[in-house]
Protein backbone atom coordinates (compact mmCIF):
# COMPACT_ATOMS: atom_id res chain seq x y z
CA UNK A 1 0.00 0.00 0.00
CA UNK A 2 2.23 2.44 1.30
CA UNK A 3 4.26 2.23 -2.45
CA UNK A 4 1.66 3.95 -3.97
CA UNK A 5 1.44 6.94 -1.02
CA UNK A 6 2.73 10.12 -1.74
CA UNK A 7 5.88 11.02 0.85
CA UNK A 8 6.17 13.84 3.24
CA UNK A 9 8.59 14.92 5.72
CA UNK A 10 7.76 16.03 9.41
CA UNK A 11 8.73 19.47 8.46
CA UNK A 12 6.12 19.75 5.58
CA UNK A 13 3.67 17.68 7.38
CA UNK A 14 3.91 20.66 10.24
CA UNK A 15 3.66 23.42 7.40
CA UNK A 16 0.24 21.77 6.43
CA UNK A 17 -0.62 21.65 9.81
CA UNK A 18 -0.31 25.04 10.20
CA UNK A 19 -1.81 26.44 7.57
CA UNK A 20 -4.67 23.86 8.41
CA UNK A 21 -5.41 26.09 12.01
CA UNK A 22 -5.40 29.34 9.94
CA UNK A 23 -8.06 27.25 7.85
CA UNK A 24 -9.91 26.42 10.61
CA UNK A 25 -9.63 29.97 12.53
CA UNK A 26 -10.76 31.76 8.99
CA UNK A 27 -7.60 33.51 9.01
CA UNK A 28 -6.14 34.55 5.51
CA UNK A 29 -3.87 32.43 3.61
CA UNK A 30 -5.48 29.04 5.83
CA UNK A 31 -5.72 25.71 3.51
CA UNK A 32 -7.79 22.91 4.30
CA UNK A 33 -5.49 19.96 5.21
CA UNK A 34 -5.71 17.40 2.40
CA UNK A 35 -3.78 14.02 2.87
CA UNK A 36 -4.99 12.41 1.41
CA UNK A 37 -3.36 9.00 0.27
CA UNK A 38 -0.38 10.34 2.39
CA UNK A 39 2.17 8.05 3.80
CA UNK A 40 1.97 9.47 7.56
CA UNK A 41 3.18 5.83 9.32
CA UNK A 42 4.52 6.50 12.59
CA UNK A 43 4.30 9.86 12.54
CA UNK A 44 3.75 11.68 15.78
CA UNK A 45 0.27 13.39 15.42
CA UNK A 46 -0.76 14.00 19.76
CA UNK A 47 -3.06 16.33 20.53
CA UNK A 48 -2.54 17.41 17.28
CA UNK A 49 -5.68 19.32 15.87
CA UNK A 50 -6.95 17.29 12.62
CA UNK A 51 -11.06 19.12 12.60
CA UNK A 52 -12.66 18.48 9.19
CA UNK A 53 -8.95 17.31 7.71
CA UNK A 54 -9.08 15.33 4.61
CA UNK A 55 -7.32 11.41 4.70
CA UNK A 56 -9.06 9.69 2.34
CA UNK A 57 -6.72 6.39 1.75
CA UNK A 58 -3.97 7.51 3.97
CA UNK A 59 -1.30 5.80 6.15
CA UNK A 60 -1.03 6.28 9.53
CA UNK A 61 -0.39 3.13 10.81
CA UNK A 62 1.24 2.65 13.89
CA UNK A 63 1.27 6.51 14.18
CA UNK A 64 0.61 8.35 17.79
CA UNK A 65 -2.81 10.49 17.68
CA UNK A 66 -3.62 10.23 21.57
CA UNK A 67 -5.28 13.03 22.14
CA UNK A 68 -5.76 13.75 18.67
CA UNK A 69 -9.48 16.29 17.25
CA UNK A 70 -10.60 14.85 14.53
CA UNK A 71 -13.98 15.89 14.75
CA UNK A 72 -15.65 15.55 10.99
CA UNK A 73 -12.25 14.48 9.68
CA UNK A 74 -12.67 12.19 6.53
CA UNK A 75 -10.80 9.17 7.32
CA UNK A 76 -12.66 6.70 4.83
CA UNK A 77 -10.56 3.98 3.13
CA UNK A 78 -7.32 5.30 5.63
CA UNK A 79 -4.99 2.72 6.95
CA UNK A 80 -4.49 3.30 11.07
CA UNK A 81 -3.24 -0.31 12.13
CA UNK A 82 -1.44 -0.42 15.32
CA UNK A 83 -2.15 3.43 15.51
CA UNK A 84 -2.44 5.01 19.09
CA UNK A 85 -5.90 6.89 19.54
CA UNK A 86 -6.30 6.57 22.78
CA UNK A 87 -8.62 10.13 24.03
CA UNK A 88 -9.41 11.28 20.69
CA UNK A 89 -12.04 12.96 19.50
CA UNK A 90 -13.85 11.40 16.31
CA UNK A 91 -16.93 12.44 16.45
CA UNK A 92 -18.85 12.44 13.37
CA UNK A 93 -15.71 11.47 11.31
CA UNK A 94 -15.93 8.84 8.66
CA UNK A 95 -14.55 5.58 8.81
CA UNK A 96 -16.51 4.31 6.53
CA UNK A 97 -13.95 0.81 5.07
CA UNK A 98 -10.82 2.27 7.28
CA UNK A 99 -8.38 -0.91 8.54
CA UNK A 100 -7.81 -0.17 12.12
CA UNK A 101 -6.39 -3.50 13.27
CA UNK A 102 -4.82 -3.74 16.69
CA UNK A 103 -5.33 -0.02 16.95
CA UNK A 104 -5.97 1.69 20.46
CA UNK A 105 -8.55 3.46 20.79
CA UNK A 106 -9.07 3.27 24.31
CA UNK A 107 -11.47 6.13 25.96
CA UNK A 108 -11.73 7.73 22.62
CA UNK A 109 -15.43 9.21 21.29
CA UNK A 110 -16.67 8.28 18.06
CA UNK A 111 -20.22 9.89 19.03
CA UNK A 112 -22.60 9.04 15.39
CA UNK A 113 -18.72 8.24 13.53
CA UNK A 114 -19.40 6.36 10.35
CA UNK A 115 -17.23 2.92 10.51
CA UNK A 116 -19.71 0.88 7.73
CA UNK A 117 -17.79 -1.37 6.33
CA UNK A 118 -14.45 -0.97 9.01
CA UNK A 119 -11.61 -3.15 9.98
CA UNK A 120 -10.78 -3.77 13.88
CA UNK A 121 -10.11 -6.66 14.73
CA UNK A 122 -8.05 -7.51 17.64
CA UNK A 123 -8.71 -3.24 18.22
CA UNK A 124 -8.72 -2.09 21.94
CA UNK A 125 -12.17 -0.21 22.46
CA UNK A 126 -11.85 -0.23 26.38
CA UNK A 127 -14.55 2.23 27.61
CA UNK A 128 -15.22 3.91 24.19
CA UNK A 129 -17.95 5.80 23.75
CA UNK A 130 -19.56 4.57 19.82
CA UNK A 131 -23.41 6.00 20.96
CA UNK A 132 -25.42 6.22 17.63
CA UNK A 133 -22.32 5.47 15.72
CA UNK A 134 -23.14 3.39 12.46
CA UNK A 135 -20.92 0.25 12.52
CA UNK A 136 -23.01 -1.87 9.79
CA UNK A 137 -20.94 -4.85 8.48
CA UNK A 138 -17.64 -3.45 11.06
CA UNK A 139 -15.52 -6.54 11.41
CA UNK A 140 -14.76 -6.26 15.43
CA UNK A 141 -13.77 -9.82 15.67
CA UNK A 142 -11.86 -10.43 18.72
CA UNK A 143 -11.90 -6.65 19.98
CA UNK A 144 -11.87 -5.73 23.94
CA UNK A 145 -15.44 -3.58 24.10
CA UNK A 146 -15.00 -4.01 27.80
CA UNK A 147 -17.30 -1.23 29.73
CA UNK A 148 -17.85 0.83 25.48
CA UNK A 149 -21.24 2.46 24.85
CA UNK A 150 -22.83 1.62 22.27
CA UNK A 151 -25.99 2.90 23.18
CA UNK A 152 -28.25 3.35 20.01
CA UNK A 153 -25.65 2.36 17.79
CA UNK A 154 -26.12 0.23 14.29
CA UNK A 155 -24.54 -3.06 14.10
CA UNK A 156 -26.61 -4.64 12.12
CA UNK A 157 -24.45 -7.48 9.93
CA UNK A 158 -21.81 -6.68 12.27
CA UNK A 159 -18.78 -9.18 12.95
CA UNK A 160 -18.12 -9.72 16.86
CA UNK A 161 -17.01 -13.10 16.84
CA UNK A 162 -14.97 -13.85 20.35
CA UNK A 163 -15.31 -9.69 21.33
CA UNK A 164 -15.36 -8.96 24.84
CA UNK A 165 -18.09 -6.87 25.95
CA UNK A 166 -18.36 -7.13 29.59
CA UNK A 167 -20.18 -4.19 30.87
CA UNK A 168 -21.09 -2.98 27.41
CA UNK A 169 -23.92 -0.73 27.22
CA UNK A 170 -26.24 -1.47 24.00
CA UNK A 171 -28.95 0.19 25.16
CA UNK A 172 -31.65 0.25 22.08
CA UNK A 173 -28.37 -1.25 19.60
CA UNK A 174 -29.28 -2.39 16.53
CA UNK A 175 -27.47 -5.81 16.35
CA UNK A 176 -29.71 -7.29 13.43
CA UNK A 177 -28.28 -10.22 11.65
CA UNK A 178 -24.92 -9.81 13.55
CA UNK A 179 -22.47 -12.52 14.02
CA UNK A 180 -21.67 -13.03 18.23
CA UNK A 181 -20.02 -16.32 17.96
CA UNK A 182 -17.66 -16.48 21.23
CA UNK A 183 -18.74 -13.14 22.10
CA UNK A 184 -18.68 -12.00 26.00
CA UNK A 185 -21.70 -10.47 27.47
CA UNK A 186 -21.05 -10.99 31.19
CA UNK A 187 -22.84 -8.18 32.46
CA UNK A 188 -24.10 -6.03 28.75
CA UNK A 189 -26.89 -3.78 29.08
CA UNK A 190 -29.34 -5.21 26.58
CA UNK A 191 -31.95 -3.44 27.15
CA UNK A 192 -33.99 -2.38 24.27
CA UNK A 193 -31.65 -4.14 21.78
CA UNK A 194 -32.93 -5.50 18.33
CA UNK A 195 -31.14 -9.32 18.37
CA UNK A 196 -33.85 -10.00 14.91
CA UNK A 197 -31.72 -12.99 13.02
CA UNK A 198 -28.96 -13.43 15.66
CA UNK A 199 -27.71 -17.01 16.63
CA UNK A 200 -27.21 -16.32 20.76
CA UNK A 201 -26.80 -20.23 21.12
CA UNK A 202 -22.82 -19.81 21.28
CA UNK A 203 -22.86 -16.56 23.28
CA UNK A 204 -20.99 -16.56 26.88
CA UNK A 205 -22.40 -15.10 29.48
CA UNK A 206 -25.61 -14.38 27.58
CA UNK A 207 -27.48 -15.37 30.76
CA UNK A 208 -25.87 -12.89 32.93
CA UNK A 209 -26.44 -9.83 30.46
CA UNK A 210 -30.21 -11.04 30.31
CA UNK A 211 -30.80 -10.95 33.91
CA UNK A 212 -28.94 -7.46 34.18
CA UNK A 213 -30.62 -5.77 31.88
CA UNK A 214 -34.33 -7.46 32.46
CA UNK A 215 -33.76 -6.33 36.47
CA UNK A 216 -32.85 -2.62 35.12
CA UNK A 217 -35.38 -1.68 32.96
CA UNK A 218 -37.51 -3.23 29.93
CA UNK A 219 -36.60 -6.27 27.97
CA UNK A 220 -34.86 -6.98 24.71
CA UNK A 221 -36.57 -7.81 21.49
CA UNK A 222 -36.91 -10.81 21.27
CA UNK A 223 -37.05 -11.84 17.54
CA UNK A 224 -33.61 -13.57 17.73
CA UNK A 225 -33.19 -16.97 16.44
CA UNK A 226 -31.83 -19.41 18.31
CA UNK A 227 -31.97 -18.34 21.49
Amino acid sequence: MTNKLKKITPEELREVLFLHDLWLDEYEGGVRADLSHTDLSGMNLTDANLRRAIFTGACLAKANLTGAKLYSTDLSGIDLSSANLTSSVLVRANLTDAILTNANLIRSCLHRANLSCAWLPCANLTGVDLTHANLTKVHLVCVNLTGADLAHANLSCAWLNGANMIGTNLIRANLTDANLTDANLDYANLTGVDLTGVDLTETINLTTALRTTITSSSPVVTKQSNL
